[in-house]
């Protein structure tokens, strides 16, 4: 039977149950079996938990639970605090008894939410400055807390502590007081050091080391979990359910990544971790080549999609804006299931989302409203079934095909004062569900999505749709006064929440007088367990330029297309997350300089850096950089003058051209002792101030090889294009 919540004893009808629901959850109880899974979503569940959700290629849905995950950061190591020798500083000897008895030493003064488990001495390099002296860098401890401490707090107290000097009696003492990667949140350090993203594929063996066979999972995206006999794999273990579908518990170590980031796809010698494990493609499985080939070319697993679209009417019958949460009731709820076009995807390789045109599904439009137009005497009519049973009664008792079931639009109604029925719309062809109450209507609504089990709901404004629905269940009092549409089943279920979401602080906008109302709409997010919510509203705004954002008036300048389908908005949401290394509403939701972030925490671990702490800067400005002749010393006639054009891809070209980066950037004191011809010099103009940055010869920039794969990928998306087709 399938698992679902327990809705209130009077809400019995409702449209039929569909023989071809998207996951069997009582199947999906079952071991661990030969399978592909993609990622649909990782969530920090707080307290070291990470929950990885994927769906498989039988339609069954998976939910990886990681609970081993340690959080970490870097201090520099310190040095002897005894006397000089000859009249220099030591560094201390950091073997595996000293970093034990630091620990202890250390765990004295943490707070109880930041205990150091362990302290790894091992050799790293600032990405700040080339240091001729030190060029492969210095001893660094890595700073490994207990799964679900405060990292922040714990560098809080480290840094105290150094300051201090209170370690000087343990023989330690410190000249570098900078603590290094600790403003990384919990879930961005996952997804590096996994090297997973939302969208991706990943390979988690299982308990049956020499099967053959694998079980495939994607987390918001592609991933895989399976079987693999690898040396020094971790099993995965099968456990008990806290969804509606199979839980794994596995360690985060081992997680194997097979899709590539922006940065990976560029280098050819790049293989996924099963590949490098068995000595490359001859000692792997048939179908895990299949699935690596898959994730190489970008294709995006079939995800169920539900469209969603909410009416509301004032309660006093007056011409104003209805407010759900003051009484004005949903009068009607409309919704379409239907699967992500995989062929739309499949030959385009993982790039950045900005260089791919990619088609979206291929469904037929919504007509979301049509059950709401025309004459509402029934066509049809037929009693509903009970929302308890696995069988199909309605419409003449039927069962519903899966080809049926695909792309059906259905309206649930209130109308007082009306018998109940179902019946087809003339015009759209929309199975209509009328009610004679709000609750029995929302009842249904919410059994409905238990039986179809979404991957993804998108929708135009959240807070007018799903917000709406969550205010009426608690004006409602109905179960319970939350409205809980995730996959996670009780105690561990969560209600739908709002979060406001701006561009801007109000503060920054009061400040800068040019910034303009209209840029800095709100928007609002909501984050559903085992869900994803794609509120095609931040798409629009971000990509089409109108007077009003009415969902009528996009419709109509988007010439009639699902607007989602017309901006590409899951397609490129997944790409652009396999490409820096997010999860799908960290590129729904979060600015873009988390990308580029992302991206270079990743290429930083795997080149042996480590990045220090954020600097303070200046206030943000909103004005293009003037280089005033008088003060620049410009002024004159020149005979062979040289235009400057000021454009977003001139910067990369410098950057890669002249090797410019932090880690590349040469100290002021080492400035002297490297000759000419092995740096680049460059000028500050307004603040008269020579910075010096060392040739590739000497050290590749982190930045510079970034841009460098981001380019190389665009061109191979680009060639990919012209031979792709719609076929």
């Amino acid at each position: 039977m399938p698992v679902k919540r327990a809705a209130p004893a009077t809400m019995l009808s409702g449209p039929e149950t569909p023989q071809r629901v998207k996951r069997s959850h009582a199947a999906a109880t079952s071991t661990a079996t030969a399978q592909e899974t993609a990622l649909d979503n990782i969530a920090d569940e707080a307290a070291g938990v990470f929950h990885i959700w994927g769906n498989a290629s039988d339609g069954s849905s998976v939910l990886l639970r990681v609970h081993d995950f340690q959080p970490y950061f870097y201090i520099a190591g310190p040095l002897q605090a005894g006397p000089f020798v000859n009249g220099t500083n030591v560094e201390a000897d950091l073997d595996e008894a000293a970093c034990t008895g630091l620990m202890h030493a250390l765990n004295r003064i943490m707070p109880p939410d930041g205990r150091i488990q362990k302290l790894v001495a091992m050799k790293r390099r600032p990405i700040m400055y080339y240091r001729p002296q030190a060029p492969q860098g210095s001893t660094f401890i890595k700073v490994l807390l207990a799964a679900g401490m405060n990292v922040k707090k714990a560098a809080g107290a480290v840094r105290q502590a150094l300051q201090k000097d209170s370690l000087r009696p343990q023989g330690f003492t410190w000249l570098d007081l900078e603590q290094y990667e600790h403003e990384v949140n919990a879930l961005q350090r996952f997804l590096v050091d996994t090297a997973v993203s939302g969208g991706s594929w990943i390979h988690v063996p299982t308990a049956a080391a020499q099967a053959p066979s694998a079980q495939t999972l994607a987390p918001t995206t592609p991933m895989k979990t399976g079987t693999s006999g690898h040396a020094g794999s971790s099993p995965a273990l099968a456990t008990g359910q806290v969804g509606g579908c199979q839980a794994v518990i596995a360690p985060w170590r081992s997680l194997q990544a097979l899709t590539p980031d922006a940065t990976q796809l560029a280098d050819p010698t790049w293989r996924p971790t099963p590949f490098t494990q068995a000595g490359g493609r001859g000692g792997v499985a048939p179908m895990w080549q299949q699935a690596a080939d898959w994730a190489k070319q970008g294709r995006i697993n079939n995800l169920s999609l539900m469209a969603l679209d909410v009416l509301m009417a004032p309660h006093d019958a007056k011409d104003r804006v209805a407010v759900p949460g003051q009484g004005d009731p949903i009068i009607a709820i409309t919704c379409m299931s239907h699967a992500s076009s995989q062929a739309t995807s499949k030959a385009q390789p993982a790039a950045p989302a900005a260089e791919l045109q990619l088609e979206g599904m291929t469904a037929e439009d919504e007509g979301l409203e049509g059950g709401l137009e025309g004459d509402l005497e029934p066509r049809t009519s037929a009693e509903g079934v009970s929302l308890e049973t696995g069988g199909s009664e309605g419409a003449g008792g039927a069962s519903t095909s899966e080809s049926d079931e695909s792309g059906r639009k259905l309206v649930f109604m209130w109308q007082a004062r009306q018998a109940e029925a179902h019946f087809t719309e003339a015009v759209s062809g929309a199975q209509v569900y009328r009610y004679s109450s709000e609750e029995r209507m929302l009842g249904a609504w919410l059994a409905h999505v238990d039986q179809m089990d979404p991957d993804a709901f998108y929708l135009y404004q959240v807070k007018d749709t799903l917000g709406a629905i969550a205010a009426r269940f608690k004006a409602l009092h109905i179960g319970g006064g939350g409205l809980f549409v995730g996959r996670l089943l009780a105690p561990h279920a969560r209600p739908l929440t709002l979060k406001s979401v701006v561009r801007y602080s109000p503060n920054w906008v009061k400040n800068q007088n040019r910034m303009a109302s209209t840029s800095n709409q709100e928007t609002y997010r909501t984050d559903v367990d085992g869900r994803l919510v794609f509120d095609i509203l931040r798409q629009v705004l971000n990509g089409v330029n109108l007077a009003s954002f009415s969902l009528v008036d996009c419709a109509q300048t988007l010439l009639g297309q699902r607007l989602e389908v017309r901006l590409a908005t899951v397609p490129e949401t997944v790409e652009l997350a396999r490409a820096t290394g997010l999860t799908l509403p960290q590129i729904l939701y979060n600015a873009q300089m988390i990308r580029t972030w992302s991206l270079l925490l990743r290429n930083a671990q795997r080149q042996g850096y480590v990045v220090a702490g954020r600097q303070a800067g200046e206030p943000l400005q909103e004005s293009p950089y003037l280089m005033h002749p008088v003060e620049c010393n410009t002024v004159g006639l020149y005979k062979t003058p040289v235009a400057i054009l000021d454009f977003a891809s001139l910067y990369p070209s410098l950057y890669r051209a002249h090797n410019l980066c932090y880690s590349t950037l040469l100290h002021p004191d080492d400035v002297t002792g490297l000759p000419p011809e092995h740096t680049t010099e460059v000028l500050r103009p307004k603040a008269n101030v020579k910075s010096h940055f060392v040739k590739p010869e000497l050290r590749k920039g982190i930045l510079p090889s970034i841009l460098a794969a981001l380019i190389e990928a665009r061109a191979a998306t680009r060639a990919s294009l012209k031979e792709a087709t719609d076929a």
